[in-house]
């Protein structure tokens, strides 16, 4: 796996730049050229984007990502596999010509090359219209042979990128735009169905639409449920005794059976969601609980 300082040291002062738009990870991708000025501007955007990030951690889909953290994920993702097929065509052939090929577009991805080595760089398109300036993105403008930086709106280009790919390898520093890009969603909604399903899971949890509805079409709650799903702490006979032992003693009042079968409610449904992930921490400096993706307070310390 890359380490996050090699996504930092890979110059981009001599590499060839190329952008590339696409609509989804199906259909085609157009190539736009670039003046030496926007080139010049990628350049500076790869570097804006890392230079903040100072710590890393592997790939969790429900989790949140700090402003100076990055995920990293290895592997091979399906949609991700499609789009390179889709920006590995011949630049010269799949030219962007009008303005039209520019618009109502998912992502864009430049590529920085050199020596036979390539940084993807991904930002998912935005959804900015009208001539309203912003402090994270910058106009350009088409003219039909290269796009250039402009001063009236025409194709939002933002100051950062969402992801970058290099060699099998994702640094992922917008999970929810990671996510989105390469439609995880729909495979998010799949995995749920599955979950509950799960005789392992269905044995432990019970009450389960109180769940489905709470998680519904949300898209950082069926995130939260495939990293319940991957983590599987319900199949975890000590960290579940642990569970019963802790609601208990610290007063939880989650129901739970004597055969350690959490009942869920409506009012405890965030606790229950946050146990599965094993989000629940007990400082050892004050005795806080806390949620330990948001850091919110759970129970007042004991004296």
């Amino acid at each position: 796996m890359k380490t996050m300082n090699e996504f930092k040291e890979f110059s981009t002062e001599e590499c060839a730049v190329s952008l590339w738009v696409f609509k989804s990870s199906r259909t085609r991708a157009f190539s736009v050229p670039l003046s030496e000025n926007m080139i010049g501007e990628f350049k500076k955007i790869k570097n804006h984007s890392l230079n903040d990030v100072t710590n890393f951690t592997l790939y969790d889909s429900g989790a949140a990502i700090d402003k100076d953290t990055a995920m990293v994920l290895n592997g091979d993702i399906d949609q991700w596999s499609n789009i390179l097929k889709l920006i590995s065509e011949p630049v010269e052939e799949r030219y962007v010509r009008s303005i039209n090929g520019l618009q109502n577009n998912l992502a864009y991805t430049v590529i920085f090359s050199h020596n036979g080595r390539r940084l993807y760089a991904v930002k998912k398109t935005s959804s900015r219209i009208g001539s309203k300036k912003s402090n994270n993105f910058f106009d350009a403008l088409f003219d039909g042979e290269k796009l250039d930086v402009a001063e009236n709106l025409v194709f939002a280009i933002s100051k950062y990128f969402d992801f970058f790919y290099l060699e099998e390898n994702f640094l992922i520093l917008d999970r929810s735009n990671f996510e989105s890009i390469l439609g995880y969603k729909d495979h998010y909604k799949k995995n749920f169905e599955e979950l509950v399903k799960d005789t392992n899971f269905i044995s432990k949890v019970g009450n389960l639409d109180v769940l489905i509805n709470y998680v519904n079409e949300n898209a950082i709650q069926l995130g939260r449920m495939n990293a319940i799903k991957e983590k599987k702490k319900y199949e975890d006979s000590i960290y579940w005794d642990s569970v019963m032992k802790l609601n208990a003693s610290e007063q939880w009042g989650i129901d739970i059976t004597s055969t350690g079968k959490i009942n869920i409610s409506p009012e405890k449904v965030k606790d229950v969601v946050s146990i599965l992930l094993g989000h629940r921490v007990k400082s050892l400096c004050d005795r806080e609980i806390s949620d330990a993706s948001g850091l919110m307070l759970i129970k007042n310390k004991q004296n």
